[in-house]
């Protein structure tokens, strides 16, 4: 596989599994399916826009539940 070639494949499975559990956060947090998926994609929207800065306060809301 490529990524393993490059020395990415850990890389790659640390940023899938920290993904994840802010995803699992989200859910147990959200009082409805709705919400949660609000939250889920208003965090890939910083994602994409490259706003890391903000992204760090959401995910301080949430580093209570890690």
């Amino acid at each position: 596989m490529y990524l393993e070639e490059a020395g990415l494949a850990g890389d790659y499975a640390r940023g899938w599994d920290d993904c994840l559990d802010v995803v699992i956060c989200i859910l147990r947090e959200s009082k409805d399916i709705e919400e949660a998926l609000k939250r889920i994609e208003y965090l890939q929207s910083l994602v994409k826009e490259k706003k890391f800065e903000r992204i760090k306060v959401e995910l301080g809301v949430l580093s209570d539940v890690f």
